[in-house]
């Protein structure tokens, strides 16, 4: 998205208006399409390590460390969708300096940060993953205030649909992650997380899935994913999100869902066609 905005974006180069009214649009929709997938990950982490690398020799530690890795890395992935399009923006007004000197403070902070989680504050394998996510999210907010004051940009337009787009995120994670604990029987097996001494109810037995076979695993992933989706969408209209228009947009053009030219059905009109 941002690489189809750079050639609007330098067309619009001399005409701020229009270059702001592109640059928010393509936010907006950046965030809208972007932030379910960074909750969807956090959330389903071990699901997720599980299907990719649930081999025998991937022991639950590895799978566990693996997942919180990638739950870390999940919460820069709509800065670094974002650093993206500003760094275009960047590009699109001649200017391709700031984006390099953001970058590589960019660096030194994330080397700076990754000593500092590991060496002083000792913490496992993840601690660079969020170093990382820290450092990027870091690149966003300055390159945004830079790009604000160099092309007029109002910093509430930004952080506006930020907070919306956060609060639906907020609500389709919570439900998800009550989900994937209710209807995985190792958590009550394991009284985990909000469970705590709860037993599992005899009649519920069997909505609960044995996640140690792969088929219950994705059977799991695919539901909670599902209802998290539509949670996300649901809160996005209540709180008038425009950009949920999208995904009616995109539907519309997959394949069999796009409506075509229906054909004729006089062979007069089939003989004028041919």
């Amino acid at each position: 998205m941002a690489d189809a905005a750079l050639p609007a974006l330098s067309y619009q180069q001399k005409n701020l208006k229009q270059f702001r009214e592109t640059f928010l649009t393509t936010f907006r929709q950046i965030i809208f399409l972007v932030a379910f997938f960074a909750v969807a990950l956090i959330i389903l982490r071990v699901p997720a390590v599980r299907l990719a690398f649930g081999t025998r020799r991937f022991t639950w530690e590895s799978t566990v460390a693996t997942g919180y890795a990638l739950s870390a890395f999940a919460v820069g992935i709509v800065a670094q969708a974002l650093t993206s399009l500003l760094v275009k923006s960047f590009y699109a007004l001649s200017d391709t300096l700031t984006p390099v000197k953001v970058g590589v403070g960019t660096v030194l902070v994330n080397i700076t940060l990754s000593a500092c989680f590991i060496l002083v504050l000792k913490t496992p394998v993840w601690g660079i993953a969020f170093a990382f996510a820290l450092a990027n999210i870091l690149q966003m907010v300055v390159l945004a205030c830079l790009l604000a004051a160099k092309a007029g940009i109002a910093l509430w337009q930004m952080i506006y649909p930020l907070l919306k787009v956060g609060i639906a995120s907020f609500f389709s994670g919570g439900t998800m992650y009550v989900l994937l604990k209710v209807l995985d029987r190792s958590a009550w097996d394991r009284r985990l997380s909000f469970l705590g001494y709860l037993t599992l109810p005899e009649r519920f037995e069997k909505f609960v899935l044995d996640t140690r076979y792969t088929v219950n695993v994705i059977i799991l992933t695919v539901v909670v994913a599902a209802v998290g989706i539509a949670v996300y969408l649901l809160a996005a209209k209540l709180l008038r999100i425009k950009e949920l228009s999208l995904i009616h947009e995109l539907s519309s053009r997959l394949p069999g869902l796009a409506k075509v030219t229906p054909p004729p059905h006089a062979t007069g009109q089939e003989s004028e066609l041919a």
